[in-house]
Order: structure tokens, then C-alpha cells, then sequence
């Protein structure tokens, strides 16, 4: 009896179903069974990730060569815990693209959208036999499947696969790489903080404020530790009476650092070291009191804390490591949010 089939790849659909390039209902003669899932693009990214990009709104991503998210070798049974961190992973890489592509698709196209998450259940698995599984997306089931309903050679109306209404041109995927590309690092860090970006986006999208509240407040406290730690280490050495000497020992940095101040102690401390922008430093309070009162009292979250704290957290990325993200969606647009 054949055990499962190894898994090769990983990837997701854009979702509401989009197109990739163009439409193959448009400008063509051809049946547009025949131009359903042709490559549009392939990119290589660091970390020796492979991407494939299928008309039909697919990416697919080959993590072969990947530490943090490769597939585990058929018949190796993995550590305990290895197989949740290594889907875990491959989530937060394909979450940090859609941040990207969105922002791509704001800048040249112009339009915006509502972000989608890849959560593990939603996460497509490619087998080396060509077979395709996923735990719990029943639309992408249908978008996978190959039962036509009509024999004529266009497909009928209400096959809903094809009734999409947006593409997503090639410049614009290229250009989502482009700015994916120097997020990939060993430690996939700033991959985990562009995920979460847009996870609070898409909770402030759907209106669950207080998931968008607290997953971007999460993001703050981050970025404003990663900040104070940036500090801590560019100043272990000073010139004192004109002799470079240690300023910061391990002592003095494990009581600044491990775990070091609360948030709203380095707050004060990086605005009195002009570190921290003074607009910035005026708007963290009553974010950081909207998120409290969530945690101590379950006090719902506003939609104006949610909007705040989302919109403090895209700034502190930009500012702390300079990735620059466009994640407000029409939906929040029209909303007045």
C-alpha cells in the first residue's frame, strides 16, 4: 500500500479569484479552457525560493532550498513541533508577499484592495505526482477543479470561475517580488512583522477592530523594542576622557534589554533621544490606553483605535526599517476609517 505522496510545493489563490496578467476571456479566439493555467511569471528570490505565477491566480512557491519552511522529507518523522513551525513559516513568507502585492497594486495600478490571509488551513500543498491538497478551503476546491459545465468552447455563465472582474498585471507581480525580495532573510524576522502588518489590516478590513487593535499594537511594542535595542547596541562603546571604553556591558545590557523597560518607558526614552519622531511619540498614548483597556477590562476596541494603531505601526515600520506598505483597502476608504 503507497504512502502519501511527498510534497514538493506550496502556494495559495488570490482570493476573491483574480486574474494573473489578463483575462483568458479577452482578445482571444481560443478556447479559454486551453489558456486557464499557462506560467505568466517566475522569480527567484533569496534563500533559494523558487515562484511560479499561474494565470489562474495561483502562486506557488518551491521552498525546497528554504531552512525555515522546507518541505519535511518523506519518511522522516519530524521533531515534535517542527512540522507546525515549518507551516507556520511558509504562512508568514506567503503573507508578507500579499502585503507586497497589494502595495504593488496600489502604486501601479493604482487601485486598491481587501486583503486576504493565508492562514495553515488555506495553505495549498503540491505533490510530486501533480496531486493538490488543502485542510479547509472548500472555494478552492472549486477553483481547482476540472468539470466544465458546457461542451461548447466557451465555458457557461455560471461556471464562477470565470466570473472575475479584476487582473493583476505582470509589473505589478514583478514589483511585489521586488519589494519582497530584501525582506527574505535567514531569520525571516522582517518577514514576521510584514505578515502581521497585514494581518491587522485585513481584522481592521473585516471590522473586527479589536483583532485589528491588538495584532498592530503587537507590531508597535516591536518596533519600538527593536528600536531601544538598535540604541543599546550602537552605544556599548564611547569615547570617555578621550579613550574609546565599554560603555554598555553585559551587565548594564541584559538589565536594558532582557526583557528592559516597558513599552511606554522606552517610548519616553527614545523621544528624549530624538529617536522617536515627537508626532509619533503624541499618537502612541491613546493607542496604547485603547489596547490596555481591551486587555485588563475587554472594553471593545473603536474603529478609530484599530485605524490609529494600524496606521502607527505602517509608520514605525518604515521608519525603524524603512519597508514602506499601502494596506488600506477601498473597503476602509468608503468606510470613512
Amino acid at each position: 500500500m503507497m504512502g502519501p505522496m511527498a510534497v514538493t510545493s506550496f502556494g495559495y489563490f488570490l482570493y476573491p479569484p483574480t486574474w494573473l496578467g489578463a483575462s483568458p476571456l479577452e482578445g482571444t479566439p481560443e478556447d479559454p479552457r486551453s489558456t486557464w493555467d499557462p506560467v505568466v511569471t517566475a522569480v527567484s528570490l533569496p534563500e533559494s525560493i523558487e515562484v511560479t505565477c499561474i494565470r489562474n491566480g495561483l502562486f506557488r512557491f518551491d521552498l525546497a532550498g528554504w531552512a525555515l519552511g522546507a518541505p519535511i522529507p518523506r519518511g522522516k518523522p519530524p521533531e515534535p513541533g517542527v512540522r507546525v513551525e515549518r507551516i507556520r513559516w511558509r504562512t508568514v513568507l506567503m503573507n508578507a508577499h500579499l502585503a507586497c502585492l497589494y502595495t504593488a497594486q496600489k502604486r501601479i495600478d493604482d487601485r486598491r484592495r481587501a486583503p486576504m490571509v493565508v492562514t495553515p488551513r488555506k495553505l495549498m500543498n503540491f505533490q510530486e505526482d501533480g496531486g493538490t491538497s488543502v485542510i479547509d478551503a472548500p472555494e478552492l476546491g472549486e477553483l481547482l477543479r476540472l468539470q466544465w459545465t458546457s461542451l461548447s468552447p466557451r465555458p457557461a455563465p455560471t461556471d464562477w470561475r470565470f466570473a472575475r472582474l479584476d487582473t493583476v498585471s505582470v509589473e505589478t507581480i514583478q514589483h511585489s517580488f521586488e519589494l519582497l525580495r530584501p525582506m527574505i532573510t535567514a531569520d525571516g524576522q522582517l518577514l514576521s512583522l510584514v505578515a502581521l502588518a497585514l494581518k491587522s489590516a485585513a481584522a481592521h478590513d473585516a471590522q473586527d477592530f479589536d483583532a485589528g487593535l491588538i495584532q498592530s499594537w503587537a507590531l508597535v511594542e516591536r518596533l519600538l523594542t527593536t528600536l531601544w535595542r538598535r540604541y543599546v547596541e550602537e552605544n556599548q562603546d564611547r569615547e570617555l576622557d578621550g579613550v574609546s571604553r565599554r560603555f554598555i556591558g553585559a551587565r548594564r545590557k541584559k538589565f536594558l534589554t532582557d526583557p528592559g523597560p516597558p513599552v511606554a518607558i522606552v517610548s519616553e526614552f527614545l523621544s528624549l533621544l530624538e529617536l522617536l519622531p515627537f508626532d509619533f511619540y503624541t499618537r502612541l498614548e491613546p493607542i496604547r490606553k485603547a489596547r490596555n483597556r481591551w486587555t485588563h477590562s475587554l472594553k471593545p476596541a473603536g474603529a478609530e483605535h484599530s485605524a490609529a494603531s494600524l496606521s502607527m505601526a505602517l509608520d514605525l515600520l518604515e521608519h525603524v526599517h524603512g519597508v514602506h506598505l499601502e494596506l488600506a483597502s477601498d473597503t476602509m476608504l468608503m468606510s470613512g476609517v
